[in-house]
């Protein structure tokens, strides 16, 4: 009787986002700082929106004791993990278990010398060699 509306089913394509204006992420990286608000978007195809290997500029709410980075600073990240689930080509879906970012500096280099969990495979299109060297697996 009643027809679905959901985009797959219609045939649209839905590209699935989940880093908005001001969401707070952890950052996956040894770089000195845990968490960081999210204030832009870099390159994304949404003005307000990012998701996995986009860049994004985000300001430290809270970093560990003695580290370099001052709290308040803004820094650019790269987005290495989203909690919502990412559709892939074949048709399934990936999630993680946080929102997570890797900190970068002015140069597009990794600051942070090791990577904790896992991070997204679409990420060894950015070329950022060391990142991917740094972490303990890619899915």
């Amino acid at each position: 009787m009643f027809e679905s509306c959901h985009p797959e089913i219609l045939g649209l394509k839905i590209k699935i986002i989940m880093i908005l204006h001001e969401t707070v992420v952890k950052l996956g990286d040894n770089s000195g700082a845990r968490r960081a608000k999210t204030i832009g978007f870099i390159g994304s195809f949404f003005p307000k929106k990012a998701t996995i290997g986009n860049f994004i500029i985000v300001a430290i709410q809270h970093r560990r004791v003695k580290r370099r980075f001052i709290t308040k600073n803004i820094y650019l990240a790269i987005i290495v993990a989203i909690k919502k689930n990412y559709k892939r080509l074949p048709g399934f879906f990936i999630r993680f278990a946080s929102n997570k970012v890797v900190l970068l500096s002015e140069h597009g280099k990794v600051v942070g010398s090791r990577i904790y969990g896992p991070i997204a495979n679409e990420l060894k299109k950015f070329k950022i060699t060391k990142m991917l060297n740094l972490a303990k697996s890619i899915l």
